[in-house]
């Protein structure tokens, strides 16, 4: 299963993939590593359900082709540089006493602050799998208290 969830609660791709994964897989006898075997596996669609029929036209080829072009332009936009930095990791920030991501976080909101001299509202997404139906939800990390730091 390959899901961009930007549409959707993750967590809901989520069930949907334990779902499939505990109830609807017929063994593949030709794969010799059992976890292949369960993963690769045919899936069994319950009656009510059925597979939708895919038509592409001219049209949708034109479309899909001048989308992708777009996505190529707007990829070849952006740039990414990293720093490997090794300095120390998640066990100082541990014996600190500060939560490794918590650290991360207020590193991310100090060094954007530093260059732009502006504050963006930020998030990172937060589990709550063990509740009942849980879902994915957002922290945000820019709160007052972080300014003022």
């Amino acid at each position: 299963m390959l899901a961009e969830h930007s549409m959707m609660d993750g967590m809901l791709t989520l069930r949907l993939a334990d779902f499939i994964l505990k109830h609807e897989l017929q063994p593949c006898p030709s794969l010799r590593n059992p976890v292949t075997q369960q993963l690769a596996c045919a899936v069994k669609v319950p009656s009510p359900w059925r597979q939708l029929p895919f038509w592409r036209t001219a049209i949708l080829d034109t479309a899909i082709c001048e989308s992708a072009a777009r996505l190529g332009v707007r990829a070849y936009e952006h740039e990414m540089e990293y720093v490997r930095f090794r300095g120390f990791g998640s066990s100082a920030i541990k014996k600190w006493g500060f939560s490794p991501d918590a650290f991360v976080q207020m590193a991310i909101q100090l060094a954007y602050y530093r260059g732009t001299k502006t504050f963006a509202a930020t998030y990172e997404a937060t589990q709550t799998r063990r509740f009942l139906h849980g879902r994915t939800e957002t922290t945000r990390s820019l709160t007052p208290e972080a300014k003022k730091w």
